[in-house]
């Protein structure tokens, strides 16, 4: 039986091989009270995502022989589409980026990381991704 942490795997390497970005974009705008104000490229350039690769691809090293499972990468895509911003960003950083900017780091490295990252609490960090398992997991019984 797959677990949630497996059908994540498999829907972060999917994105990957397609040479999709999954990670949430950046405002098209400033929400602030000078909201008709729109950043130059320049001004946004690492905002957001400090550090992160801009192209995504699997090393040699990473690519795995398992073939991804196209039907479940497509449910789980539907899921990850309808959640929050910020746990967009938390699912991208966790399952995503473990193969580019976290590579080799262990799971509590990669928290620690996220949070710093991001600016949110490592346990509201581990607090989201269990939650997204949990949430994963109800959505897909009986699906998969």
């Amino acid at each position: 039986m797959l677990t949630a942490e497996d059908l994540l795997i498999n829907w972060a390497r999917g994105e990957l091989i397609n040479g999709e970005d999954p990670r949430p974009k950046e405002p098209s705008f400033c929400a602030s009270a000078e909201r008709y104000y729109r950043p130059t490229k320049e001004e946004w350039n690492g905002v957001l995502e400090p550090g992160v690769e801009k192209e995504i691809k699997l090393d040699d090293e990473n690519q795995s022989h398992t073939p991804v499972n196209w039907p479940h990468h497509h449910l789980v895509s539907s899921f990850v589409k309808r959640q929050h911003w910020v746990v967009k960003i938390i699912i991208c950083r966790e399952w995503v980026d473990r193969f580019l900017t976290y590579r080799g780091l262990n799971r509590t490295a990669r928290r620690i990381a996220i949070s710093k990252q991001t600016g949110v609490p490592v346990r509201t960090v581990e607090f989201m991704i269990e939650n997204v398992r949990k949430e994963l997991t109800v959505e897909m019984r009986g699906k998969i």
